[in-house]
């Protein structure tokens, strides 16, 4: 198995940007119609608060079930529901919510969330380059460093940042933030 720390090559780059076209190319598509619309509409139930809940919740779902995989296939398809929740959910927190812990006054709240996503996105496509080169035990390596670095993201916003967002934004701009999150969360995932 080669390092996954070295400087990274043009050819990396390549690799990185086709892993996550891949990982994100197949979003609930990749689930029966019906089911995936279910699924959707449970995630984009209530207030912003409310949808952001329900999704870190599936999201930590899906880890588990692809640690849980029993063969290579059943992983990948469970990964690649993964990436596209996690793809979802960060395309609708990038254009509904950090943009209001930014107006709300806190920048440096708002450009670690968007930094704490792009490594995300980062760690998502290198897992997807591993399984399909077929390094199974460098992609689980890969999916415990995305889950530890998701659940700590998932930490600060549960607990600090949004708690404050909701109670500093007025009902107008919670309201706003409401349906810019459901319809990006929705269009994406459709």
């Amino acid at each position: 198995m080669q390092s996954t720390d070295k400087q990274v090559s043009r050819r990396d780059i390549g690799l990185l940007a086709a892993g996550a076209a891949a990982a994100v190319a197949t979003p609930a598509a990749a689930q029966p119609a019906a089911r995936a619309g279910g699924m959707v509409a449970g995630l984009t139930a209530g207030d912003w608060m409310a949808q952001v809940l329900a999704q870190h919740r599936e999201i930590d779902r899906h880890f588990q079930l692809v640690k849980a995989a029993r063969t290579d296939g059943e992983r990948m398809q469970h990964f690649r529901m993964l990436a596209s929740l996690l793809s979802g959910h960060s395309l609708a927190e990038e254009v509904a919510l950090y943009p209001g812990l930014y107006i709300q006054g806190e920048e440096s709240d708002s450009k670690q969330a968007y930094d704490e996503q792009s490594l995300a996105k980062v760690l998502t496509a290198r897992i997807d380059n591993a399984m399909a080169m077929g390094r199974r035990d460098e992609a689980l390596k890969l999916v415990g460093q995305l889950e530890t670095a998701v659940k700590a993201h998932v930490a600060h916003e549960e607990k600090e940042w949004y708690p404050a967002l909701m109670k500093k934004a007025n009902a107008q701009m919670n309201a706003k933030m409401t349906a810019d999150f459901r319809r990006e969360f929705t269009k994406y995932m459709a």
